[in-house]
């Protein structure tokens, strides 16, 4: 009998050892499917940040085209109400109005 319950022990410490390494084993497979998942996380995230700063660069380029043709575009209107204040003056020399009473 005290032979049976050492052979009960064994078996006992045998299928605890046998559970623990199949235990050990997902858990190490989970592990390596998780580092797995936190490189390719990782991969896609440089990805993103990478389009996030050419979106960036590019939006800065268009805004600074932007506002040097907006400038452009401004100068041009100065330029053209001069001339149109210039044909005014002209159109008095040439043709005086009476004032507006």
């Amino acid at each position: 009998s005290e032979m049976s319950l050492l052979r009960q022990s064994l078996e006992d410490t045998r299928k605890i050892q046998h559970d623990t390494e199949r235990d050990k084993d997902q858990l190490e497979a989970t592990l390596k499917a998780t580092q797995t998942k936190a490189e390719t996380l990782g991969a896609s995230l440089q990805e993103l940040q990478d389009d996030k700063q050419l979106a960036d660069m590019e939006w800065r380029m268009q805004m600074h085209s932007v506002k040097e043709e907006n400038s452009a575009l401004w100068d041009t209107l100065g330029v053209r109400n001069k001339d149109v204040e210039r044909l005014h003056e002209k159109i008095d020399v040439l043709d005086p109005q009476p004032p507006i009473v």
